[in-house]
């Protein structure tokens, strides 16, 4: 008989051995061969119908390249497959079918590869209604989606049922009442987030000297109405970011502004105490930005207008900062991001912070999109009628991807929060905007932006 957890080999060069509270195995030298099977037993505290399982281990990779899958009683049926090499032990999540009982290791590209796994642990995971509590969630399931919004949406659940219900048990939640409304100062409601509120007033104040008309090609520039939204939903960019950085010791010192365009993170970090260089193509835009840039400079701003011509020998006579931030910049970057993250982090003092933020390729709405057999790009109108260079979004990220580029370039301790922008664009949300918000709280690697910020030593 198996033993929940425990790996059974599937194939006779497996190697499997009890390593001080762990199984140590290796894989057969054979690229994508299966290795070993561990059985999974769900802890389960009962309710609504199951959906399927989630899985969780500690896992360690030691040489080569392990892969990770769930599997039902057909192993060559592989679900939530994760490829894996070393970088130090971490923790493995995994959601399955119903089906789902064994969790498969095996040979990745090239073999054999070895491995470190211990506690293994499953849950049933089941669909639950928010409804009576979404109003008191929302705050949490906009700022924090992931661990932080599934573990206050399990302790509301769990308070209303009367038993306990683990953040694991939590597949998929459900709201069924009409469209509620979305408020900005009702999400952003501490000393920063209102301090932010009132910075989007501002902003809106100055938004009829924007002129997209002085623009040499002004029909590639968003309009009034476009800007007026992207500055509501860049609250939350804003308020990420300054949370970052004092998570990471940083609430005062220099900051250049990369990419500052009107200012939106500029002007509040400025007010806030740190003291920014805001950099950006204002050259090229005949006035376009004149009263922003005005305003950023009354309040000391140091403001440093180039053009696409002259751009890196200007920013190259910058200096060091305590931090660089580029915020969506990252992804309108022709060819290799390389020389440009390069040049980011030469102006990062030794022990300061590099931080970028960039649309996640792999978001809710990208996924659905590909689903439905369309286009996760920009329009290909946009694309296909652009001058050269195009200066649309040439390459989006994931999450990991960001973290490897980061730490090519020499960054550590690189954290990373998930979040969503979109949703903050509107004043009432759909039934499809609800669900898109429920399912990225419980699983951030939907939410449309990757903010990331590592401490780079040079």
């Amino acid at each position: 008989m198996t033993v929940p957890g425990v790996p059974i080999p599937m194939n006779a060069e497996t190697s499997i051995q009890n390593d001080d509270g762990a199984w140590k195995i290796t894989t057969p030298a054979q690229p994508w061969s299966y290795a070993a099977e561990c059985r999974i037993e769900r802890k389960d505290s009962g309710g609504e119908a199951s959906i399927g399982v989630s899985v969780k281990a500690e896992v360690e990779v030691l040489a080569g390249e392990i892969g990770l899958a769930l599997v039902g009683s057909d192993p060559a049926r592989l679900e939530q497959e994760l490829f894996i090499k070393p970088d130090g032990a971490r923790t493995v999540f995994r959601k399955g079918s119903e089906q789902c009982a064994n969790l498969l290791v095996r040979t990745g590209q090239a073999g054999p590869a070895t491995m470190r796994i211990k506690d293994i642990s499953a849950w049933t995971r089941r669909s639950y209604d928010i409804t009576s509590d979404f109003r008191a969630l929302l705050q949490t399931l906009i700022l924090w989606p992931g661990e932080q919004a599934a573990a206050t949406v399990a302790d509301a659940l769990s308070h209303r049922h009367g038993r306990d219900i683990s953040p694991n048990e939590l597949g998929h939640l459900t709201f069924g009442a009409a469209s509620p409304s979305l408020c900005p100062t009702d999400i952003f409601n501490d000393e920063l987030g209102r301090f932010l509120c009132a910075h989007y007033d501002d902003q809106i104040k100055l938004l009829s000297t924007y002129d997209i008309n002085k623009w040499p090609k002004p029909g590639a520039r968003p309009g009034r109405e476009a800007v007026s939204k992207y500055f509501r939903q860049t609250i939350i960019r804003v308020y990420q970011l300054i949370t970052l950085l004092r998570r990471l010791g940083l609430t005062t010192g220099t900051v250049l502004d990369v990419g500052s365009t009107f200012g939106y993170f500029a002007r509040p970090l400025q007010l806030l105490g740190y003291q920014v260089t805001a950099v950006d193509r204002y050259q090229d835009s005949n006035g376009g930005f004149h009263a922003y840039l005005d305003r950023l400079r009354s309040i000391g701003v140091s403001v440093v207008e180039t053009s696409h011509r002259n751009e890196l020998d200007i920013i190259g006579q910058l200096g060091e900062f305590d931090a660089v931030i580029s915020m969506a910049v990252i992804e309108h970057v022709p060819h290799t991001p390389r020389e440009f993250l390069r040049m980011l982090v030469s102006h990062v003092r030794p022990g300061g912070i590099l931080a970028i933020d960039t649309p996640n390729i792999a978001r809710y709405w990208n996924r659905k999109r590909f689903a439905e057999g369309r286009s996760i790009h920009q329009p290909i109108e946009i694309q296909f009628y652009a001058d050269i260079p195009y200066t649309g979004h040439h390459r989006e990220y994931t999450a990991d991807e960001v973290v490897w580029m980061l730490s090519q370039i020499g960054c550590r301790d690189i954290a990373v929060k998930l979040f969503d922008y979109n949703v903050l664009q509107f004043d009432e949300l759909s039934s499809n905007h609800v669900e898109a918000l429920l399912t990225m709280a419980l699983d951030e690697t939907l939410c449309d932006t990757i903010l990331a910020a590592g401490y780079c030593d040079r």
